[in-house]
């Protein structure tokens, strides 16, 4: 063999075994980071054994002698199996997410400190009860037993970015908690999408669109008109920055949640169903866990991060949660001093600001110097960008999550609760972010709750900017909790949520203008009435329900028009009838559901493009309910202001017209796009869903961190949701049930769960994505929480001991 072979094979075998190796040594070392869910631990912070049981599913079951132990435990387990979840919601939700991405994050960041989330939490944390500070301490330690133990064995995503965690503080669980109080406040977000409108369109079309009453503009200093545009289009790419790189980022999402008496089941005990609908994104934000002590006994869904079931059961009752929806966030015109842009107009007089300075380091640049205004409303916005600081007014906003509340002793004691009574008094402690609260109990009563802290305005509704220096607008205290809506036990024994209105108009009180439209709900009771006697089988049924409410109040105006629509081929012929004869359904199956909804996205543009150009369109319509609710407004009337397209000239457009033209759009759009083979045209096709994490975004990660794009059903105001954006043309699927729960208080030992994906947050644990088939087929796992269940049937035991 000539030498040189031999030299090409010897370096081709060196080759060989150097990236064998290599692969081998990065098996075993991201084989390193995952969780120790067997065995014995010795460990410095318990004082007593504490045994946690893992199910198959790696659900663990934690049991201790005491409180102190079980809360220790519960920080360890989360960091065991979540720690870069915890540590980027920690990130965020203090404005450092710059330290770790770069310069990409510093919109986010500048955003976070401006709110002033870091700061509110510690001024929460001195305001925090004597029991909430226990939790949270002990809470803590145990994820700073786990840091300490295993700094060589961090999960992947701390190698790929090459950093380590810091120790964990209570105010960090506290800052998350505020995040996630913003990420549901509607009024953030879709307060500046109407303040942007407002510049933009006719007082009359703007009436139109309106959830509810016009409000006069506040906006009468010289440049304030095109200067408000500004600073509130900086506000909705903040909404989809936060969305971007937290999954958890902008409001909109909503929730369904329904409650039945014994009366109305087959087993003549209650039933309770709760789906959370949220971004759906990998790992899920829910991790589920059962908490077992002498003070203690409670299992359910817990969010990295944060001790405490937030939505569960314990041995006498069990809740679910979905958003209230309320308005919360009021934007203020400030007039600023010409001479001193430290100086506000307020009551007659120029008053000073407060000026916080927050100093945000940035990976591979300078850190950033931010310089923050206040005035007694909240912070100046305009603060965001420099470029926007020198304007004759600006704008502040109000926000009840700046307010110190202590969510954790409210959780404590809805968990430790016994009876309605008691749940209630945890409610009290509850304020952000306000949410319904469905309960039933082992005694056979139903109830509802509207908890949160909702401000009372004595002059407008929150939509529009409103008068800085005006105070008669503004917040004159909160509603009181005896006054928001409640009830235990009505005649109809059921209770019903899924983010409508829960009051009529007699309820004295404003708590929203931003419901969801009421298909989900009228679904929801329609599956329920038809039923004289409900069982399991028939809740998981109808959280599987893809029948389509709003495609039926549609359809009447869109027949008419379908038959105008060319079929001069067989393939036009073919979408004519599969659209006239679909059944209404949003199954991954149905080529009719596909032309539906992808005539929605064409309908809706083409009433409102015309007007608000591209870039604000895209923004208006990122939370669906907003133009969906405006067009039900005004569908009925054939030639409505916003069916003329305004660019077509002396031409006026009516609703058919529109429609029409949607249609044919419709048609191009699948024909192009999923070629001539009408089997293509199902919407499972169409709109899929992929499961992300933050580093699989960008290939080649999202192979190893994402959760494999696959069809999916539902639509934007199914009871399954499948929500996707009316903004492009993808159909990609972001929001829908972030988990289920039924709860049989027949068998209140063995509820029924599921997660969109699995427990752990580490992509090589077999429990990463081992829970998405049941989800996305609508199935379940069964919890077992019987202690004696528990123990025979578990997986794994892992005991923590005391190290001395």
């Amino acid at each position: 063999m000539p030498r040189l072979v031999r030299v090409a094979l010897l370096v081709f075998a060196l080759i060989i075994f150097v990236a064998g190796f290599g692969a081998f040594l990065s098996y075993r070392l991201l084989h390193k980071s995952l969780p120790q869910t067997s065995g014995e631990l010795k460990i410095e912070g318990v004082s007593r054994p504490v045994r946690i049981f893992r199910d198959s599913f790696g659900a663990p079951h934690i049991f201790a002698e005491n409180e102190a132990d079980l809360y220790f435990a519960s920080g360890y387990v989360h960091a065991q199996e979540r720690l870069w979840q915890m540590d980027l919601y920690r990130r965020v939700a203090t404005g450092t997410l710059s330290e770790i991405i770069g310069e990409r994050a510093l919109f986010v960041d500048k955003f976070i400190r401006l709110v002033g989330i870091p700061r509110i939490s510690s001024q929460i944390k001195n305001s925090l009860s004597e029991q909430s500070l226990f939790i949270l301490k002990n809470y803590t330690h145990g994820v700073n037993a786990f840091l300490q133990q295993n700094q060589n064995r961090l999960p992947p995503e701390f190698t790929i970015l090459n950093y380590r965690p810091h120790a964990w503080k209570i105010e960090h669980s506290i800052a998350i908690q505020r995040l996630l109080a913003l990420s549901l406040e509607m009024g953030w977000f879709v307060d500046p999408a109407f303040a942007v409108l407002q510049n933009k369109i006719s007082p009359q079309k703007l009436r139109e669109i309106l959830p509810e009453h016009f409000e006069k503009k506040y906006a009468d200093m010289p440049g304030a008109k095109g200067s408000s545009s500004k600073i509130f289009a900086k506000i909705l790419d903040v909404g989809l920055a936060l969305k971007k790189f937290t999954g958890i980022g902008g409001a909109g999402c909503g929730s369904n949640g329904w409650v039945v008496s014994g009366d109305r089941t087959r087993s003549g005990k209650p039933l309770l169903a709760n789906d959370p609908h949220l971004w759906l994104q990998n790992p899920s934000i829910w991790y589920e866990v059962q908490l077992h002590s002498p003070q203690v006994k409670c299992a359910g869904f817990t969010i990295p991060g944060l001790p405490g079931i937030v939505i569960g059961q314990n041995q006498s009752l069990a809740w679910g949660l979905t958003n209230l929806m309320a308005d919360g966030c009021d934007y203020f015109q400030e007039r600023i001093h010409p001479a001193d842009s430290l100086k506000y107009f307020y009551q007659n007089r120029w008053r000073q600001m407060d000026v916080v300075i927050d100093t945000i380091f940035v990976k591979g640049k300078k850190p950033f110097v931010q310089i923050t205004r206040r005035t007694k409303h909240g912070p100046l916005i305009s603060d965001l960008d420099s470029s926007l600081t020198k304007l004759p007014f600006s704008v502040s906003v109000h926000w009840t999550g700046r307010e110190a509340s202590d969510e954790f002793l409210a959780f404590d004691k809805i968990m430790k609760a016994g009876n309605w009574e008691q749940f209630v008094d945890g409610l009290r402690d509850f304020a952000v972010p306000p949410q319904n609260f469905l309960y039933a109990d082992t005694a056979g009563n139903i109830g509802y709750y509207a908890a949160g802290a909702v401000p009372v305005r004595k002059r407008g509704r929150g939509i529009l900017l409103k008068p800085g220096w005006d105070q008669r607008f503004d917040w004159q205290g909160k509603i009181s909790f005896e006054q928001l809506p409640h009830w235990i036990n009505p005649d109809s024994g059921m209770i019903i949520s899924a983010n409508q209105k829960m009051v009529d108009n007699r309820y004295p009180f404003f708590i929203s203008d931003y419901w969801e439209p009421k298909y989900r709900f009228r679904r929801i009771w329609q599956m329920l009435s038809s039923q004289e006697k409900v069982s399991v089988e028939n809740f998981k049924k109808m959280q599987r329900d893809r029948h389509d409410l709003h495609a039926e109040y549609l359809m009447p105006f869109i027949l008419p028009v379908l038959g105008n629509f060319d079929r001069n081929d067989s393939l036009r012929n073919y979408f004519y009838r599969s659209l006239k004869t679909w059944d209404r359904t949003v199954s991954e199956k149905s080529v009719g559901a596909a032309i539906f909804e992808v005539f929605l996205t064409h309908f809706y543009e083409n009433i409102f493009r015309d007007e608000m150009g591209g870039e604000l369109y895209k923004k208006f319509v990122q939370l669906p309910n907003i133009p969906i609710r405006a067009v039900d407004g005004f569908i009925d009337s054939n030639d409505a202001p916003w069916f003329d397209d305004v660019s077509s000239g002396e031409i006026v457009e009516t609703r058919d017209d529109i429609i029409l033209r949607s249609l044919n759009q419709t048609f191009d759009f699948l024909a192009e796009n999923y070629s001539k083979n009408v089997r293509q045209w199902r919407w499972g096709n169409v709109h899929r869903l992929e499961l992300k994490h933050l580093l699989g975004q960008k290939k080649p990660l999202d192979s190893f961190f994402n959760i494999r794009s696959f069809p999916i059903g539902g639509s934007n105001t199914t009871v399954n949701a499948g929500v996707f954006p009316f903004s492009d043309k993808k159909f990609a699927m972001t929001v829908g049930a972030s988990m289920r729960q039924i709860v049989d208080f027949s068998r209140l030992n063995e509820p029924w769960h599921v997660l969109p994906t699995g427990q752990c947050g580490n992509p090589l644990s077999e429990h990463y994505s081992d829970q998405t088939q049941l989800w996305r087929g609508g199935k379940y796992r069964r919890l077992a929480l019987d202690s004696l269940s528990v123990a025979t049937s578990a997986s794994d035991l892992l005991t923590l001991v005391p190290q001395k």
